[in-house]
C-alpha cells in the first residue's frame, strides 16, 4: 500500500499518530509509506495475543485481552 496511487490521488488519507485511551491499543504510528509498502509502529497493553487477519481489500489488527 502506498499513499497516492499511480496518477497521485490517495489512496490513505488518514491519521498517522493514533493514541487510544481506555482500550488494550494505546498508540498505532506510521513510520513508513513508500514503495508500495506502508508500516505502522503498534503499541498495545497486557499479554493478549496479536492477530492481523487479512480480506481481500483490508488488514485488521486484533488484539485478544481480558
Amino acid at each position: 500500500m502506498s499513499l497516492a496511487n499511480d496518477v497521485g490521488q490517495p489512496t490513505y488519507d488518514g491519521r498517522t499518530d493514533i493514541r487510544v485511551a481506555g482500550t488494550a491499543l494505546r498508540q498505532a504510528v506510521l513510520f513508513d509509506a513508500s514503495e508500495g509498502v506502508i508500516g505502522w509502529y503498534v503499541g498495545y497493553d497486557g499479554s493478549g495475543c496479536v492477530a492481523m487477519p487479512v480480506g481481500a481489500h483490508d488488514v485488521t489488527l486484533v488484539i485478544a485481552h481480558r
